[in-house]
């Protein structure tokens, strides 16, 4: 019996938060409060900082949560 493997890698798991995030903030500052697009902005400023420094507390949290790094590509995957 062939292992499961993840839904998602450390990567793609970051990128989906960030994105429903960023939409869940940007869905209440047009329809609640302007003041719910700054921590949208915040999660932009989080992501440009990740890119640069490398940290990023997400992808220590989906590390822990032993997500993989990166999708494994054998021969015997088929």
């Amino acid at each position: 019996m062939k292992a499961r493997s993840p839904l998602f890698t450390v990567e793609e798991a970051v990128r989906i938060v960030a994105g429903v995030v960023i939409l869940a903030f940007l869905i209440a500052g047009v329809l609640v409060s302007k003041w719910w697009l700054l921590p949208a902005f915040l999660v932009g400023i989080n992501l440009i900082q990740s890119a640069f420094t490398g940290f990023c507390l997400a992808e220590i949290f989906f590390r822990r949560c032993d997500l993989p790094q990166c999708r494994s590509t054998s021969a015997s995957d088929d």
